[in-house]
């Protein structure tokens, strides 16, 4: 079943809000880690116009 307006997510995200439900429900005193962004990665960056040009 679809639900309207929504998207799928990635894993990074699924195990990020899995870990603030437990970390919040546990009491849990950690800092979760940051989002991964590869857009700001120059290795991605260059792998991608190595890709577009192949």
């Amino acid at each position: 079943m679809e639900i309207e307006d929504d998207v799928v997510f990635t894993v990074e995200y699924s195990v990020r809000g899995a870990m603030l439900a437990i970390y919040e429900f546990f009491g849990v005193e950690r800092e979760i880690p940051e989002i991964y962004n590869g857009l700001l990665d120059p290795k991605v960056g260059l792998k991608a116009l190595e890709t577009v040009f192949h």
